[in-house]
């Protein structure tokens, strides 16, 4: 992670907006927490699959009219600096030791649904060694790293994909620069609310809003529940070795997008996602 002290990729950068999660969250309290967490319902094979494609992935229509599925973007393994963990980083502000310890023991969680240790969490004390950076406050947010932010939101999570980073900072290092790699991420929430600081990160991990009552990735704080069965498929999907080799996006030859599923690509995809909840979970 560059030095944030001299500069920011910030918010005001120009991103491939089909390709970049700017994602606020809001709250609509006409439906509790509690009364969402008694809502269970045992998800079928079609069901896990549906929500791994509504969560992990999105559609996108093409100028010729056709809808294709964004390629899941992802964090790159080990951390963009080849590490063995990703670097997190609370800034001082975050000053909840509850919330933090709470963030801090579902890091455990993850790794434990993500099962092949291709991603691990480590919270560092230097922000220059972060790859995630976690803020309280949307003000200390912006006096940090710059950019316009909506104070009428709770929480909001930013991602850096590694065409983005290599394009900033004209890394050499970087040949064919993965679209869906998530190299960097960073979040600031104006609450402490254990769900919704945990469906940020979620954000940071490449995971974007559902309609689903039933799952922590509901847009509407009043909606989210703890993570279920359904999220934690998806997690799983999002993360397996075998499938992530199927979303890889570098600059390609032919005209098609390199970040979008091509139709037999998605076929594809979709049937090696059904194999790996079928073989690994005997459904």
């Amino acid at each position: 992670m560059k030095d944030y002290s001299k500069t920011f990729l910030k918010l005001s950068i120009i991103y491939l907006s089909i390709m970049f999660f700017l994602l606020s969250c809001e709250q609509e309290p006409y439906l509790r927490v509690d009364e969402i967490d008694s809502i269970e319902t045992e998800s079928n094979i079609e069901e896990y699959i549906e929500h791994y494609f509504d969560i992990a992935s999105d559609s996108y229509t093409q100028p010729d009219g056709e809808d294709y599925f964004l390629k899941p973007h992802r964090w790159k393994y080990g951390g963009f600096n080849g590490t063995e963990k990703i670097d997190v980083f609370f800034h001082e502000s975050f000053d909840n030791i509850n919330a933090k310890n709470n963030l801090i023991s579902f890091f455990s969680v993850l790794d434990n649904i993500i099962e092949d240790e291709l991603i691990k969490f480590n919270v560092v004390d230097n922000i220059n060694d972060a790859d995630i950076v976690i803020v309280f406050g949307h003000n200390n947010f912006q006096s940090i790293f710059g950019g316009d932010v909506n104070d009428n939101w709770l929480g909001q999570a930013v991602t850096i994909n590694e065409q983005e980073y290599e394009q900033e900072y004209n890394d050499d290092n970087i040949v064919n620069p993965d679209i869906c790699s998530i190299v960097e991420g960073r979040i600031w929430v104006d609450t402490y609310d254990e769900l919704l600081i945990k469906h940020e990160f979620l954000h940071v991990l490449g995971f974007i809003h559902t309609n689903k009552n039933n799952s922590i990735m509901n847009h509407y704080t009043s909606l989210m529940s703890n993570l279920k069965d359904i999220d934690e498929k998806a997690i799983y999907l999002k993360y397996n070795n075998d499938l992530v080799q199927e979303v890889i996006a570098v600059p390609g030859a032919t005209g098609f997008p390199n970040w979008l599923f091509t139709n037999e690509e998605y076929e594809i995809h979709l049937d090696n996602v059904r194999l790996t909840l079928e073989n690994r979970f005997n459904l």
